[in-house]
This record gives C-alpha cells, sequence and structure tokens, in this order.
C-alpha cells in the first residue's frame, strides 16, 4: 500500500474516501470519457444527424394557387 499504511481507521475512511471520490474522480472529463466509451452521446444534434442514413433534404412551401378574378 501507499505510503506504507494497511490500516485505515472509521474516522480517517470518510474524509480520504471524500477526497479521492469526489474531487480527484468525478469530473467533467472523466464523464465524457464515459458517454463516449459506451456510445452515448449528450443532446448534441450534430453527433445525432450525423449517425442517420437519411439525406436531410429542405423542403420549401408550395406556392399559394391564384385564386380566379370576378
Amino acid at each position: 500500500m501507499r505510503n506504507h499504511i494497511t490500516h485505515v481507521s472509521k474516522e480517517d475512511f470518510l474524509p480520504a474516501f471524500f477526497e479521492a471520490y469526489y474531487t480527484k474522480s468525478i469530473t467533467p472529463e472523466n464523464a465524457r470519457a464515459g458517454f463516449k466509451a459506451t456510445g452515448l452521446v449528450p443532446f448534441d444534434l450534430k453527433a445525432v444527424l450525423s449517425e442517420l442514413d437519411v439525406p436531410i433534404i429542405a423542403s420549401t412551401p408550395s406556392p399559394e394557387p391564384e385564386l380566379p378574378a370576378n
């Protein structure tokens, strides 16, 4: 073990755990890496659309039909 520590008291465990878990391991970089590793993508429209095989076609509205003059 590091620094030859083989025993941790209950009083020392919680502060050490908090330091290791919350301040060192839970980071935005680790969260993004976890999503990427599993293939999940946080809401990113470009990433979603890039996976589709459907071509995106912008449609234009049809012109209004002309009414006969009275």
